[in-house]
C-alpha cells in the first residue's frame, strides 16, 4: 500500500514537472516569434526595456536590419487576423552608444498598415515582395491594365515605409507631428482623384527630395533649424513636372543642411543611412531619395545635381544616377545644377528623358533613339583622380572590370591620363558657392548650423567688407577643354567614387577645419578663402570625378557594376561631352541589356539576381547575400595614403527625435558614434567596421548577455521539449504501474 502511495505521488509529481516543462517550450518558442532576435559576431552586453506596440490586422510586419557586432539585427515577424498588442523588446546597450528611447514615438508617427476595406483593387494580389522588384514602368503598366489601383501602390509603398524608415531615416516627413500619416492621407487621396491621360507613369508613387522639390504643405527649411516649421505653398517646376508625368508623391526624403555635403547628415535631420549597411551613410546630397529606392519603398525618386548629387549616393546605394547635360531640357547656360530621378532600371531613365524632351522639344526629334553603331565609339578609361591622389584599389577593379567585358564584347577602350586639374576646378566651385551664400539671421546658434553653410555665409558678409568680388565661373573654359578630349574619345570611364560609402555620421570635416571655420571671422580674408576652399578635402578625396560634369556641362551616369569582397556597392561613371546624352544612355542601356548592373537583391528583377549577376568567382559576391554581415578583410582599401586627418562626428541636434524613434520603433540598436573619431583614411570596410566594434565593447559592463544567434535559443528549445516529452511518457508508464 505504501509503495502504491509513493508511485501515486511519485506519478503527479511527474506530472506537473512534465507539464511545466512542455509549457516552457511552448512559451519560450512563442515568446521567440514574437519578439526581437539579436545576432551578433561575439555576445555584447545589453539592458532590455519592453514597451508596447500595436500591430494591425492583415499584415506582415518585419523590421530586418542587418549589420556585425556594431549593430543589432532584428527580426519580428508577426501575422495576425485582428488586432493584437504584442510587447516588443527594445534593446539599448549601456554606455554611450544610443540616445534615450523616447517610447511616445513608438506610436506617435507610426503609418498604420492599409485598411484593405477602404482601399480599391485591381485584379490581381501584388506582394510587398513582388512591388519592390517592380520598376517604375512596370508598375504603371499593371495600373493602366486593372492589375492593380494606384491607392494599392499607395498602401504598398507605406507598408514598406512603416517597416524601415525608422532604421534608414531616409524621409523627412515624420519631423513634425503626425508627419507620415499625413503624408499617407495627402498621398490616397491624390491616387483616387488621378485620372488616367495617357501618363507614362500613371499611379506609380514616388519620394521627392525634401531640398528645393517642395510639396504643397510639406517641409522647407533646406535644412536650417530656424526654419524648421516653415511650410511650402505650392509644389516645385520638378514636383509639377512629375505629377504630369503621373507618380503621386508619397513623402520628402532627407539631405544634408542646404545640400552642400556629398552625403546626408544634419542637425535637423539627422542621417540617412544605407539600407546596404545601417552603420553607413547612402551619401548626398540626394541620400535620402537613394536610401528609399534601395530599401523598396519606391522604384524612383526625385534628385538634383550640382557636385555629384545625384551619381554619389548612386554610387554608394548601388542605383542608376543619371546627370543631364546643361540645357539638355530647358535653355539653363549658367546652372551647374541638374534635375532629375534616381533609379533603378534604365527604362524609366530613358521614359523620363522622352518626357522632358518632349515637353521642351516640341517635335519629340530630341528624343532617345538607339545607336546601333554603339561598339563605333571609342572609350577612354583612367585610374587616375582628377586631383593627383591615389584612388583605392576597389575603385580600380570597379573599372578593370568593365574594361575586360567590354573589349570582350568588341569595343576600344584606351587607359589615359586624366584630362582636366580636380583641383583648380574645385576652387572656381568654392568661389561660386561663396558667391550664394545663405543670409542668416541674426543672434544665429552657428553650433545649430553645418560648418559649411556658417562659414559660406560669413565669408560672404566679409567679402563686401573687404570690396572683394567673386568670379563667376568660366563655365566656357571647362566646356572647352572637355570637349576637346572627347573628339577623340567619345565615352570616358572612371570610377564614380574613390571609396565606398562612409560611416553614417561622418560629416566629413576635420576637428581644425570646424574649429576654425565657426571662429572665422578672427582670419584674415585671404585665410577664410583658404580655409574654405580646404574643408572640402576629405569630401573630395572620396568624390574628385563627379563636379567635373556640373562645370563643364557634360552629361555623366553612375551605374551599379561592381561589389567589394565586403558586399557594399561601388558605382563606375561614363561621361560625355556636353549634349551627347543619346550616346550615354545608349551605353547605360547596353549595359543593363548585358546583365550587368547588380542591384540590392531585395529590389532587383529575378532575372539579374544571383549566377546571372556579372560577379568574378575571386570577387566572392553576389547579389544574393546583399544586406548581409559583411565579410572581414584586413587589406587596406588604399595602402599609398598616408594621409590620417581625423574626421569630426558632428551631434544631432537635441530637438531632433531620431535616434530616439531609431531605437523606439524598431527595437533596433543604431550605434551613436558622436563620440567617435573616424579617420579619412581610405581604410578598406572591415578596418572601418572594427573602429565601430570598439564602441560595442564598450558596453560590457553591465546587463544581460545575449547569446550569439538564434540557432542557440532555438537548440534550446528543442531540447526542452525533447526532455518534456520524456517526462510525460514517464508519467505514462508510473500510472500505468499504479493502475495495476
Amino acid at each position: 500500500m505504501k509503495k502504491n502511495n509513493s508511485l501515486k505521488v511519485l506519478s503527479s509529481l511527474t506530472g506537473v514537472f512534465g507539464a511545466v516543462l512542455l509549457s516552457s517550450s511552448l512559451v519560450q518558442a512563442a515568446d521567440n516569434n514574437l519578439s526581437t532576435t539579436t545576432t551578433l559576431e561575439k555576445p555584447i552586453t545589453v539592458t532590455t526595456t519592453s514597451v508596447s506596440a500595436p500591430v494591425t490586422s492583415k499584415v506582415e510586419l518585419t523590421s530586418s536590419v542587418t549589420t556585425t557586432a556594431s549593430a543589432i539585427v532584428t527580426s519580428a515577424p508577426v501575422t495576425t487576423s485582428g488586432p493584437v498588442v504584442t510587447s516588443l523588446p527594445v534593446t539599448t546597450i549601456n554606455a554611450d552608444l544610443v540616445d534615450k528611447v523616447d517610447q511616445a514615438t513608438q506610436t506617435t508617427n507610426k503609418v498604420t498598415s492599409p485598411n484593405i476595406n477602404h482601399v480599391k483593387k485591381g485584379t490581381e494580389t501584388l506582394s510587398s515582395e513582388d512591388y519592390k522588384r517592380k520598376t517604375a514602368t512596370e508598375l504603371a503598366a499593371m495600373v493602366k491594365e486593372g492589375k492593380v489601383t494606384p491607392e494599392e501602390l499607395v498602401e504598398l509603398a507605406f507598408v514598406e515605409i512603416d517597416k524601415q524608415e525608422a532604421s534608414l531615416n531616409a524621409l523627412i516627413n515624420d519631423k513634425r507631428e503626425n508627419g507620415l500619416a499625413d503624408a499617407k492621407k495627402r498621398a490616397l487621396e491624390d491616387a483616387r482623384k488621378l485620372k488616367y491621360t495617357g501618363q507614362a507613369f500613371y499611379g506609380v508613387p514616388i519620394v521627392v527630395k525634401g531640398l528645393g522639390h517642395t510639396l504643397v504643405g510639406g517641409e522647407d527649411s533646406r535644412g536650417m533649424y530656424y526654419n524648421e516649421q516653415k511650410t511650402s505653398k505650392t509644389d516645385s517646376r520638378i514636383v509639377k513636372d512629375f505629377r504630369e508625368l503621373g507618380f503621386i508623391p508619397v513623402a520628402q526624403s532627407n539631405y544634408p543642411e542646404q545640400g552642400y555635403r556629398n552625403n546626408t547628415n544634419s542637425y535637423l535631420f539627422g542621417p540617412s543611412r544605407n539600407p546596404w549597411d545601417l552603420r553607413l551613410n547612402s551619401g548626398g546630397s540626394s541620400g535620402g531619395s537613394a536610401a528609399a529606392i534601395a530599401s523598396g519603398m519606391v522604384p524612383i525618386a526625385t534628385a538634383s545635381d550640382a557636385g555629384g548629387s545625384i551619381r554619389i549616393p548612386s554610387s554608394w546605394t548601388g542605383l542608376i544616377g543619371y546627370k543631364p547635360s546643361r540645357s539638355a531640357f530647358r535653355n539653363e547656360p549658367t546652372s551647374i545644377t541638374s534635375h532629375f530621378p534616381i533609379t533603378k532600371s534604365i527604362e524609366d531613365t530613358i521614359a523620363v528623358y522622352n518626357f522632358y524632351k518632349t515637353k521642351y522639344v516640341k517635335d519629340g526629334s530630341a528624343n532617345f533613339v538607339e545607336d546601333k553603331d554603339l561598339k563605333n565609339n571609342k572609350i577612354a578609361y583612367s585610374l587616375q583622380s582628377p586631383i593627383g591622389i591615389e584612388i583605392s584599389d576597389d575603385a580600380k577593379k570597379a573599372v578593370l572590370k568593365n574594361v575586360e567585358f567590354l573589349r570582350g564584347q568588341g569595343f576600344e577602350l584606351e587607359e589615359v591620363d586624366y584630362p582636366l586639374d580636380g583641383r583648380a576646378l574645385m576652387r572656381d566651385y568654392t568661389d561660386y558657392m561663396m558667391m550664394y551664400g545663405v543670409k542668416l539671421p541674426k543672434n544665429v546658434d552657428k553650433t545649430k548650423l553645418d560648418p559649411i553653410t556658417y562659414g559660406m555665409a560669413r565669408v560672404k558678409v566679409n567679402a563686401e567688407k573687404a570690396n572683394h568680388v567673386f568670379k563667376a565661373i568660366d563655365l566656357a573654359k571647362y566646356e572647352s577643354i572637355m570637349g576637346e578630349f572627347f573628339k577623340k574619345y567619345p565615352l570616358l570611364l572612371t570610377a564614380t567614387t574613390t571609396t565606398t560609402a562612409p560611416l553614417a555620421e561622418d560629416w566629413g570635416v576635420t576637428d581644425e577645419d570646424k574649429k576654425q571655420i565657426l571662429d572665422i571671422d578672427s582670419l584674415p580674408f585671404a585665410e577664410q578663402i583658404e580655409l574654405m576652399n580646404r574643408q572640402w578635402e576629405p569630401m573630395l578625396r572620396r568624390t574628385p570625378y563627379t563636379p567635373v560634369a556640373n562645370l563643364s556641362g557634360g552629361a555623366a551616369v553612375s551605374l551599379p557594376t561592381y561589389l567589394t569582397a565586403d558586399n557594399l556597392p561601388l558605382g563606375v561613371m561614363f561621361s560625355v561631352q556636353k549634349g551627347n546624352d543619346n550616346l550615354l544612355l545608349n551605353m547605360a542601356k547596353y549595359m543593363e541589356d548585358s546583365k550587368r548592373l547588380i542591384l540590392k537583391s531585395e529590389i532587383a528583377k529575378e532575372e539579374v539576381v544571383g549566377k546571372e549577376n556579372p560577379v568574378k568567382e575571386e570577387e566572392k559576391t553576389t547579389t544574393e547575400n546583399s544586406g548581409k554581415e559583411p565579410e572581414k578583410t584586413n587589406a587596406l582599401i588604399d595602402n599609398k595614403s598616408k594621409e590620417e586627418d581625423k574626421v569630426t562626428v558632428l551631434p544631432t541636434s537635441d530637438n531632433k527625435k531620431l535616434t530616439e524613434k531609431n531605437v523606439g520603433k524598431t527595437s533596433a540598436l543604431m550605434v551613436d558614434q558622436s563620440k567617435q573619431e573616424v579617420k579619412s583614411k581610405f581604410l578598406s570596410e572591415s578596418e572601418r567596421f572594427e573602429s565601430s566594434e570598439k564602441i560595442v565593447s564598450k558596453a560590457e559592463k553591465g546587463g544581460k548577455v545575449l547569446p550569439k544567434t538564434s540557432k542557440e535559443i532555438s537548440d534550446k528549445n528543442g531540447l526542452i521539449f525533447v526532455l518534456s516529452a520524456f517526462v510525460m511518457l514517464a508519467f505514462y508508464l508510473i500510472k500505468r504501474r499504479v493502475s495495476k
